[in-house]
């Protein structure tokens, strides 16, 4: 969904569309047979604040808290999110365009992401019982090595 546009038009169309994720695990939140929900937010919560990712930030730490309050009126659901990397998808090489293969550049070591390998994780962590209210880094050590440079 990342763009290196940012008009209002976009801001709020990125805005709508992550906050309809939540809508839909408010939904399923409500249902007796659910046992696990999973949204998928962004390594943006986790990054430095940086003007030019303001609006990710801000929009993802939104989603965040609004997951957890799914959970505080649902108990026996298990509510997670995973933040994913840089997943090597269309979407993402169109929406960075030219600067795609340079992101990591900034963070030594770090890996592309395959989605198959999001999805893995997805799979594994709705799975569990014991992990409840999360935000995990699925980042091919992104973060990791950004901390140490």
């Amino acid at each position: 969904i990342f763009s290196q546009n940012k008009t209002p038009e976009y801001k709020q169309e990125y805005e709508n569309v992550k906050r309809g994720g939540v809508e839909i695990m408010e939904i399923l939140g409500q249902k007796d047979e659910a046992t696990h929900a999973l949204a998928i937010s962004s390594l943006y919560t986790f990054l430095p604040d940086d003007d030019s990712y303001s609006l990710e930030k801000r929009v993802h730490q939104d989603i965040e808290r609004a997951v957890f309050k799914i959970n505080e009126r649902n108990e026996k659901l298990v509510v997670n999110c995973i933040a994913p990397g840089l997943v090597d998808t269309k979407l993402a090489r169109d929406g960075f365009g030219e600067k795609f293969h340079e992101i990591l550049k900034d963070s030594p070591g770090s890996k592309l992401l395959q989605p198959e390998e999001i999805a893995e994780a997805i799979y594994w962590l709705t799975n569990q019982d014991k992990i409840n209210n999360q935000v995990i880094p699925i980042d091919g050590g992104y973060l990791k090595n950004l901390k140490q440079k």
